[in-house]
């Protein structure tokens, strides 16, 4: 009896010693695991002197796949300036793929843009963003962001509203001082087809100046293909210009439409208001250049030109 009460002990020894080794053996594999399944890297922002710079992913090498990284600066300012001196994110029309976002307005950039621009906080703090998805990827970007103390928004953008079938925003719309600039479709890429693109902004002006500095829009008769509209006319092609325009209730809106076909690298504008009292004379120019743009084939499309610079003209105060 004896004998078997210590075969019995014997046994459950050896069978408890079993256990053990297996559950550490299993520990070690966790542990290995572990340590091969690396958590996404975020680059971490640095503050220099007054400036912060944030560069992802601070790693010397390329960003990780299915990545959602997310910075928050805050400066304690009502704006600040951001140059971005360094991108090199998978390009794709419209940032579908790889993007970094700024919030305060809305800017998504990918590719290898470079820029320089203000913008305004929002309570002293600015947000902004990185993901990714699984395929390609790039080394990433470097951006510096500046405290501005005296940073005024005098015009205000309300969202862009974008039709195109991917429900992403319509190009980069920053300020500049006074100035808001807009391009469009702001990457390195071309425009999508069918895409229908619309901007408003508000200046609390009676006027504004429109500079259009790069164009590039498929060019067909009466901009009836692809055209930027900017009240009731419609540009298209490489021809630059600048030029003042009314403004209706203190805002002008502008929209972008192409076709299914052909498309270009679209164009870069700057929207400036202004108070001069000599815009009367720019607005009747301008009314001229639009007849002059229109080919008027008809007596009909004739009386209404005319019927619209007439009402123009009324709406002038010549005492002014």
């Amino acid at each position: 009896m004896l004998l078997q009460l210590l075969v019995l002990l014997l046994l459950i020894q050896i069978s408890h010693g079993r256990n053990i080794h297996e559950k550490v053996q299993f520990g070690q594999v966790v542990q290995r695991f572990k340590r091969n399944v690396s958590p996404p890297v975020c680059g971490v922002a640095r503050r220099k002197g007054g400036v912060t710079r944030l560069d992802h992913p601070g790693t010397g090498g390329n960003y990780g796949n299915n990545e959602n990284c997310s910075w928050t600066i805050c400066t304690n300012t009502s704006g600040v300036n951001i140059n971005i001196i360094r991108m090199d994110v998978e390009v794709n029309t419209l940032c579908r793929y790889d993007a970094f976002r700024i919030q305060s307005p809305q800017i998504t950039v990918c590719g290898n843009y470079l820029g320089n621009f203000s913008v305004a906080t929002t309570m002293g703090c600015l947000n902004m963003s990185f993901t990714s998805d699984g395929s390609l990827t790039g080394t990433g970007f470097t951006v510096d962001i500046k405290p501005l103390q005296n940073f005024v928004r005098p015009t205000t953008i309300t969202p862009s509203v974008s039709t195109t079938t991917n429900n992403n925003g319509c190009g980069i719309e920053s300020k500049d001082g006074y100035s808001t600039k807009i391009e469009y479709p702001g990457t390195c890429s071309n425009y999508d087809n069918n895409a229908t693109c619309e901007w408003t902004v508000c200046t609390n002006t009676p006027l504004v100046n429109i500079n259009i500095t790069r164009m590039d829009i498929q060019t067909g008769f009466r901009c009836r293909h692809d055209a930027l509209m900017i009240r009731n006319t419609r540009y298209c092609g490489s021809l630059l210009r600048n030029f003042d325009v009314p403004t209706s209730n203190d805002c002008i809106k502008l929209r972008f439409i192409s076709d299914g076909s052909i498309s270009r690298s679209g164009f870069t504008l700057t929207v400036t208001p202004k108070q001069s009292q000599q815009g009367k004379l720019s607005m009747i120019k301008t009314a001229l250049v639009d007849i002059k743009n229109k080919a008027v084939e008809t007596v009909n499309e004739a009386k209404h030109v005319v019927g619209r610079l007439m009402v123009l003209l009324r709406k002038f105060d010549w005492k002014g």
